[in-house]
């Protein structure tokens, strides 16, 4: 399995970018531009990518102490609860 899965190719509906590196608390709500639900990959050591509803990889998380994991859960479950209606 690849580090970080291909794009989905296809229309944008919105601009998109990568972040990069981010602490947990500054992952953006889900919305258009980075669609819930969100899907991570544990690269280790408290290292974590963060996917887009398209595959897209969008965000590197570290994840330090139990606050961080405990954010990153919080914006998962918002991201797995999103709905662009």
């Amino acid at each position: 399995m690849p580090v970080h899965p291909e794009t989905i190719e296809g229309p944008r509906v919105v601009p998109w970018e990568p972040l990069g590196q981010i602490e947990p608390s500054k992952l953006p709500a889900p919305s258009e531009k980075y669609p819930g639900p969100w899907t991570t990959y544990h690269r280790g050591n408290g290292h974590m990518d963060v996917m887009d509803a398209q595959g897209r990889y969008f965000a590197h998380v570290y994840l330090w102490d139990k606050a961080d994991w405990e954010t990153l859960e919080t914006k998962l479950v918002a991201a797995q609860d999103w709905n662009p209606t």
